[in-house]
């Protein structure tokens, strides 16, 4: 976990800095088969952040993404209500440079959905001053949810 992300006086997103938090999470990727990094810095809605990066495996099944591992440890430590999300990746060989924006998979956007409305912000970034901001309701518009099914807890 890392210190809040917004601005105390007005509750807004820093997003350059979540995007810091997303590349600094990248460095702790394992991705000995793809050399696809990638970062992700979860702000949930009481103001911690979480991060996470992407965890492969030689089974491949059992790969972990980014944004998942994120989801999961705010998850673990009792937050139910997130904020914002910024996902950076790239080749383990390329630099900032020549980074592109990488999207959550669609596993990753059906975590989303479990815990997230659809004023979610995922942000995607090449670096901290460029980046794109989407809602989740843009990127997963008909996204299967809790309220998909009878006997819905919320």
């Amino acid at each position: 976990m890392e210190n809040s992300i917004e601005s105390k006086e007005s509750g807004s997103i820093d997003y350059a800095g979540l995007v810091r938090q997303a590349f600094a999470a990248r460095e702790g990727a394992y991705a000995p088969y793809s050399n696809f990094l990638v970062g992700a810095a979860l702000l949930t809605a009481a103001g911690p952040v979480y991060s996470g990066c992407n965890i492969e495996n030689a089974a491949f099944t059992p790969t972990n993404c980014a944004e998942r591992t994120a989801f999961f440890k705010g998850i673990s430590e009792g937050h139910r209500r997130f904020r914002a999300m910024a996902v950076v990746g790239g080749h383990r060989e390329k630099g900032p440079a020549d980074f592109d924006y990488v999207f959550p998979c669609g596993v990753c956007r059906q975590i989303m959905a479990e815990f997230c409305g659809g004023d979610f912000e995922i942000i995607v970034a090449k670096s901290p001053q460029d980046y794109k901001i989407f809602l989740f309701s843009e990127i997963f518009p008909q996204a299967f949810g809790p309220g998909d099914l009878k006997g819905d807890p919320a």
